[in-house]
Formats: C-alpha cells, structure tokens, sequence
C-alpha cells in the first residue's frame, strides 16, 4: 500500500487542487483556464488508476483518450458508457464518456493555454468536468485486490471493483484534498468545489446560479492573421502573409493548424500576387 500512498500524495493530490482551481476559475469567467486545468485533472486522475494497479504511464504524454482506452481495456465495466449531466432545473442529459473526453481533448489542450485558437465554454461544460472527475476518483483503488485484505468483510472474494459496480453512485474512502476542501473553513473554498457540483455536494446543498449560459472568445490565429489572409485589402493580406509566416516558423502550432495555416498563406500569396500584378 506503499505505493498507493505516493500515488496519492503525488497525481490524486495535485489532480484534486487542479480540479478545484478550475472550478475558480468557471466562476470567475477565466474559461480557458477552466479547461485547462478540467482537463490536466482528468488526466491526471486517469494516470492515477493505471498506477494503483501496476500498469505503466510513460507511453501516453497527455493523451486523455489513450490513458481512457487503456482503463477501459483493463476494466470494461469499470466506467460508464454514457455520463447523464444534471444541472440546476433541467432534465438530465445524457453524453457518451469517450466521445465527450475526444471532443474535450481536442479543443482543451495545451494549444488552448495561449489564446491561439478560438474557444467557447457553457454550463454543461462544468457539469461534464465534474461528473468526469466524479468516476474517476472515485476509481483510484487497487481494483482487483480483494476488500477482505484490508478489512473484515463478510465477502472474502470481494474485489474492490466490484464494491464500485455494486455502488455506481459512492465514493469508497471520502479523503484527501478533494474532500478537506469540501469542509474547509474557509466558505468560498467550500463555495468553489461545491457550488453546482451535483456529483459530490449534498443533496440539501444551496446552489446558487452558474451565471453562465455559452461564452465564445476568438483567438489569435482567426482574428490577427486567418482574416487578413482571406481579406480582399492587398495591405491587409501582405499582413496576414508577414504574420503568418512569422507564426509558422516561431510558434509551436499542432500539426493539424499549422498544415491550414500553411495553404491559407500560399492561397493569400497567390491573391497578392495577381492584385499587385
């Protein structure tokens, strides 16, 4: 259990500070941040299953979609097909788990910490976060270890993986940071992990208003340089031309961007060169 405890002190512990950060963050309106670090939680959590049950990390960087179809393929059951997020009045709505983290891994990733690309965020965002952070926190135990070798039980062959099946909506063990914060002295901390948090407050929990329906902020790429490109001002697309040429050999673009960015400038430059001909 030794090294269960480091992998608690290390991953589950900074995934659990992460994660209450990015909820600071929704309600302070810093919405990059929030998937940020939503999503570096997630992943961290995910890592953290993989380790309590003596499989390796190295292999998978930051890929959440990897290190979820490894967790799936080790435990088929262990994970919900489908997330149902609850919210303030509305009916539940139902998500698929790893159609959702791809999306998310796509449009949260380290590309979004510089404002390159445009990004939007809403209130189902939130609840996908937390019901993500939810099954996977919960899931950070030895699996297949059987619960009689840790306390006396009256199943001597039940698994630690079967007392979550057999339980889909608790947590086993209510420690750690994630859960010192839900009774911290201090309100607004309790305030940020709990506020609409319907996976882990409790039921009589007074939740007060998200504020936040859909917000959209345009990043750099469209605004400075993809609209100067496509522009009919020849002064403007010499510009766009400058600046993206500039952009591709300095900045570190993903691969998929920088190909668009690459045939957009060769477009704009054909375009300069029959207006100035």
């Amino acid at each position: 259990m030794a090294q269960l405890r480091v992998i608690h002190g290390t991953f589950v512990r900074t995934a659990d500070e992460n994660y209450l950060i990015s909820r600071q963050c929704f309600f302070q309106n810093f919405f990059s941040e929030f998937q940020w670090l939503g999503l570096h939680a997630i992943e961290k959590y995910m890592k953290a299953i993989l380790l309590a049950n003596g499989l390796s990390t190295k292999d998978y960087r930051h890929n959440v979609v990897k290190l979820f179809d490894q967790i799936a393929s080790e435990f088929p059951c262990l994970l919900p097909k489908n997330i149902f997020l609850q919210s303030e009045a509305a009916l539940p709505r139902s998500r698929i788990f790893r159609e959702t983290l791809v999306k998310i891994n796509q449009e949260w990733s380290a590309d979004s910490r510089y404002g390159l690309y445009s990004t939007s965020c809403s209130r189902e965002d939130l609840f996908i976060v937390d019901k993500m952070v939810f099954f996977l926190r919960r899931a950070i135990l030895p699996l297949r270890r059987k619960i009689a070798n840790d306390i006396p039980t009256d199943d001597s062959t039940l698994t630690y993986l079967d007392w979550l099946q057999n339980n889909p909506d608790q947590i086993w063990a209510s420690t750690g940071r994630l859960f010192e914060f839900a009774e911290h002295e201090n309100a607004a901390i309790r305030h940020a992990l709990l506020n609409c948090n319907f996976p882990f407050a409790h039921p009589n929990y007074r939740h007060r208003n998200t504020g936040v329906i859909v917000s959209m902020r345009s990043g750099a790429v469209q605004n400075d340089v993809v609209e100067a490109l496509q522009s009919d001002n020849p002064e403007w697309i010499f510009d766009g031309i400058q600046l993206a040429d500039w952009m591709i050999d300095n900045i570190e673009l993903n691969k998929s961007d920088k190909k668009t960015l690459v045939e957009l400038t060769l477009i704009a430059k054909q375009k300069l060169d029959k207006a100035t001909a």
